[in-house]
């Protein structure tokens, strides 16, 4: 028998219509995001979506920290950002692959590429911080 479904990851982020739309709508309303809200309980909605999801690898890329900020939001935790611990960090990988132990292994085999971007990159933007330097594009 065929069960019949509306949605499926896609893109690079392997990312679903309906989590996008959850995702991006939180981050519309933290005023994260500007642009329309949409409704991960219809069908044309989350078509749209999971077309914008992949053919466009950017709106793909993009989503994924509204992911882990809406992750954040539904686990308890704070809103992922310059002084999230690794602990968390490594949590918040686990949840954008589910709440399994599998995820939780694959979490931790992605911690070594975390701590390379921390101790390269990170770590400039966090020092930064520290010293009240304003890292914004003007």
């Amino acid at each position: 028998m065929i069960t019949p479904f509306n949605d499926c990851s896609t893109g690079v982020g392997q990312i679903f219509g309906t989590r996008a739309i959850k995702a991006r709508n939180h981050a519309i309303d933290l005023g994260l995001l500007d642009e329309a809200k949409r409704d991960a309980s219809k069908d044309s909605d989350i078509w749209a979506v999971w077309e914008k999801l992949h053919f466009n690898q950017s709106y793909n890329i993009s989503t994924v920290p509204f992911m882990h900020i809406l992750h954040a939001h539904e686990n308890g935790m704070s809103r992922p950002g310059l002084t999230t611990s690794e602990t968390d960090s490594e949590a918040l990988l686990k949840f954008y692959q589910g709440n399994t132990a599998e995820a939780a292994q694959q979490a931790k085999l992605r911690m070594g590429l975390y701590r390379l971007l921390e101790d390269k990159y990170n770590s400039v933007f966090r020092g930064a911080e520290a010293r009240g330097t304003n890292l914004r594009m003007r």
